[in-house]
C-alpha cells in the first residue's frame, strides 16, 4: 500500500513526539522524587498538567477547524522545545509549575493537531488499515521510548535526557514544517451540538470517560508499582513497559486487516475493554513474569480501543468538524485521566500502589455497559 504524504509526514512527526514523550514522562515522577519534592508537590505538578489539559483539550480541537493543523503542531513543537529546555535548567518548585503548564499545552497542541491532520487527510476508502498503520508508528515510538529512557537513565542525567529529549523535538518541528496547509472552517459553538450531543455520541463518550480513569491510575501509580512492588530499576522499568507495547504494535497491524471488513465495531470494543481492564487487575500480581504477561495483554485491549475511537470520529463527525470532535474526545479523556489521577493516587500512598491498578481496572470493565447501551441508541437512531 503506497503511502501518501499527507499520510506519511504526519505519522513521523508523531511517532519521533511520542517516543521522547514516553522517553521521559514515566520516569518523571522519579526524577522529582530525586529533587526531594514530597508526594504533594509532586502531586501539584500533575494536577497543573492534567487540569490544564482539562482547559486546552476542547479550545485546541476548535482551533484546528478554525486554523490550520500545520500552525497549531508547530507552536507546540516550540513550546515542548522551550519546556524540556526548561526541565534540564531549572528545578524550582514553581518554575516547575509553569514548565508543567507549557508541557500541557505542547503536548495537546502537537497531538491533538496531528491526529486531526490525518483524521480529516485520510481517505474514507482502506481508512481502518490507515488508522492502525498510524497507531502501530506512534506506539512503536512509545516502545522505543520507554526502553531507551530507562537505558539512558541507568548511565546520564535527567538533565541531559531533556536535554537530548529537546533535541529530538526539533525534528519534530522540520517535519511539521512540510505539512501542507489545510482549509479551514468557522463555526459557532451551537453548530457542534448536533453532532455531540446524541444520545448515543453521549454513551460513547461515557464508555471513553471510563477507560480513560486507568490513565490516571497509571500516571501516578504504575512507575511506582513496577519500583516498589516488583523491584525493578530504571532499566528494567523500560524493559517491562516498552516490551509489553509490541502488544500494541501487533494487535494494530492485526486490526489493519479486519476493521475496513467489519459492520460492527462493538465485538472489538467490548473485546479490547474486557483485556485492557482485567489484565490491569491481574498484572498486580507480584511476579515479574506474571505480572509482565497481563501487562502484555493489557496493551491488547488498549490498541483495539484507541485505534477503534479514530474510527468512531469518522463515523459520527463531519471532516469540517473534526477538529472540534477530537478535542471533545481529548477533554473526555482528560476529565477520567483526572478523575483516576485524583482518586487513585492517595489510596497508591496509603494501601499499596497495586490497588489504584486493580480498581481502575473494574472500571474499564464496566465501561462496556454504556458501550452496549451506545450502540443499541445507535441503531435506534438509524
Amino acid at each position: 500500500m503506497k503511502l501518501s504524504k499527507d499520510f506519511a509526514l504526519p505519522t513521523a512527526a508523531r511517532s519521533v513526539a511520542h517516543f521522547v514523550q514516553l522517553l521521559t514522562f514515566f520516569y518523571l515522577p522519579l526524577y522529582l522524587t530525586k529533587l526531594g519534592f514530597n508526594g504533594w508537590q509532586i502531586g501539584i505538578l500533575f494536577s497543573i498538567f492534567m487540569l490544564a489539559g482539562l482547559f486546552f483539550a476542547f479550545p485546541i480541537g476548535l482551533s484546528n477547524d478554525k486554523f490550520s493543523s500545520r500552525r497549531i503542531a508547530i507552536i507546540g513543537a516550540v513550546l515542548l522545545i522551550i519546556a524540556y529546555i526548561g526541565l534540564a535548567k531549572f528545578t524550582s518548585f514553581y518554575t516547575l509549575m509553569m514548565i508543567f503548564l507549557m508541557l500541557s499545552f505542547g503536548w495537546n497542541a502537537f497531538n491533538q493537531s496531528t491526529d486531526t491532520f490525518v483524521l480529516r487527510n485520510t481517505k474514507d476508502k482502506g481508512k481502518g488499515k490507515k488508522f492502525s498503520l498510524y497507531f502501530v508508528f506512534r506506539q512503536t515510538g512509545s516502545l522505543l521510548g520507554m526502553i531507551a529512557g530507562g537505558i539512558l537513565l541507568a548511565s546520564i542525567s535527567y538533565q541531559l535526557l531533556f536535554v537530548i529529549s529537546a533535541l529530538i523535538l526539533a525534528t519534530t518541528l522540520f517535519i511539521t514544517f512540510m505539512l501542507k496547509k489545510e482549509d479551514t472552517y468557522k463555526f459557532e459553538l451551537t453548530e457542534y451540538k448536533s453532532e455531540v450531543f446524541k444520545p448515543y455520541v453521549l454513551f460513547l463518550l461515557l464508555t471513553v470517560m471510563m477507560y480513560a480513569f486507568h490513565f490516571g491510575a497509571e500516571q501516578t501509580s504504575y512507575g511506582l508499582f513496577l519500583q516498589n512492588n516488583l523491584g525493578l530499576t530504571t532499566i528494567g522499568m523500560g524493559w517491562y513497559m516498552g516490551l509489553a507495547v509490541v502488544s500494541m504494535v501487533i494487535t494494530g497491524g492485526v486490526l489493519s486487516t479486519k476493521l475496513d471488513k467489519t459492520k460492527s465495531l462493538l465485538k472489538y470494543l467490548v473485546a479490547g475493554l474486557v483485556f485492557s481492564g482485567a489484565s490491569h487487575i491481574l498484572m498486580t500480581i507480584p511476579n515479574l513474569y506474571v505480572s509482565f504477561a497481563f501487562r502484555f495483554l493489557h496493551e491488547l485491549g488498549d490498541a483495539a480501543v484507541i485505534i477503534l475511537l479514530m474510527l468512531y470520529l469518522r463515523r459520527f463527525f463531519s471532516r469540517e468538524k473534526i477538529g472540534g470532535a477530537n478535542g471533545m474526545m481529548a477533554l473526555t479523556i482528560t476529565i477520567g485521566t483526572i478523575a483516576g489521577s485524583i482518586i487513585t493516587g492517595p489510596i497508591g500512598e496509603a494501601i499499596g500502589y497495586h490497588w489504584p491498578l486493580i480498581i481502575s481496572g473494574i472500571i474499564a470493565i464496566l465501561a462496556v455497559v454504556p458501550a452496549v447501551i451506545h450502540r443499541q441508541l445507535e441503531k435506534k437512531h438509524k
